[in-house]
């Protein structure tokens, strides 16, 4: 008796932006100790680190999970270990990278000052929102105007937006 091999590579077999629901093959060789569980091992990034102790633990010998939350527009790989009574397998071979969906922004810029620049033109300026809450590529900047005195109306063409010092705003994630 001995621990068990390792299960195969994990399969994505779909996603979203906070979750992965993942497959894999079991270990080819239990020597005759069956196998109680599995557990997931999660790595952030390409170059990251695996996450070994805070893996996701299957509740039996099962060979499919869905890892939940993740970070939306991230980069994950998995791995998983087989358990029987004796121990713990190797890893099995990581999966193939991929990328958890987009979600909207939950972060907002902060303005720190508005200034009439004319008679027909604004002056606005803002600290973006953290990076950590852009959930996705970074488009731009959606601008609303909207009279004090009618509360109902709303303005969302702008004619002319001039961004001159884009200082904070996070760079394109290459992938």
């Amino acid at each position: 008796m001995d621990v068990p091999d390792p299960p195969g590579r994990p399969l994505i077999l779909g996603f979203t932006a906070r979750s992965v629901n993942l497959s894999w093959t079991p270990s080819q060789d239990t020597h005759n100790s069956p196998i109680s569980h599995y557990i997931i091992h999660i790595r952030e990034g390409e170059d990251g680190h695996w996450d070994v102790d805070n893996g996701h633990a299957t509740t039996n010998n099962s060979t499919q999970f869905t890892v939940d939350g993740l970070s939306p527009f991230t980069v994950y790989s998995f791995r998983v270990v087989a358990v029987n009574a004796l121990g713990m397998s190797s890893p099995s071979k990581e999966s193939y990278y991929m990328v958890t969906l987009r979600e909207l922004p939950e972060g907002k810029p902060i303005f720190t000052a508005a200034h009439n620049a004319s008679s027909t033109s604004l002056q606005l300026h803002w600290k973006p929102p953290s990076r950590s809450t852009i959930h996705g590529e970074f488009l731009g900047y959606k601008i609303t105007l909207k009279p004090r005195d009618v509360p109902d109306a709303r303005q969302d063409q702008i004619v002319r937006v001039t961004i001159k010092d884009p200082t904070g705003l996070p760079p394109p994630r290459p992938f």
